[in-house]
């Protein structure tokens, strides 16, 4: 970049950009400086294509370093959204097997007390059905539970 400033009677050359530098009307003339300034003026532009060529490499090199953090990110996620269905469905298990022991142990004793009636034998049934319907390995479809979220 060239400056103007207030007239001082001393002409300069300056590169204000990385890696800056002056030349100046001193001891020896500005033209006398051209070949210095011509050869300083070529190394400085092989390096800025060496400095964007670097810089280019370290951003794709980041961004590949963000794409598999990303990539490793939505695998823990999905991974960790498998396991919490996985001990949603057991403990869903775990509570028909708890549900179909009740219904066993309620009919065993309805029988024993003699009170097994047309009522109670289709109030076994039914409470089978949404034990059935909330068991994880069955699933079996309500009409009246339809649009119930199995917890």
């Amino acid at each position: 970049m060239i400056r103007v400033s207030h007239p001082t009677g001393e002409l300069y050359f300056k590169v204000d950009s990385y890696p800056g530098k002056e030349w100046k009307d001193a001891k020896q003339s500005l033209e006398d400086q051209l070949v210095s300034i011509l050869a300083f003026l070529e190394l400085s532009g092989q390096y800025w294509p060496k400095l964007h060529a670097e810089q280019k490499k370290a951003e794709e090199a980041r961004a590949e370093k963000e794409r598999i953090a990303q990539a490793l990110k939505r695998r823990k996620d999905e991974e960790y959204e498998s396991f919490k269905t996985l001990l949603g469905k057991s403990k869903r298990w775990g509570k028909a097997v708890v549900l179909r022991t009740y219904i066993d142990e309620t009919e065993s004793r309805a029988a024993q007390e003699n009170k097994l009636d047309t009522a109670m034998v289709e109030w076994l049934a039914g409470a089978r059905k949404k034990a059935d319907w909330y068991d994880p390995f069955t699933e079996t479809y309500d009409e009246l539970m339809d649009d119930v979220v199995r917890l």
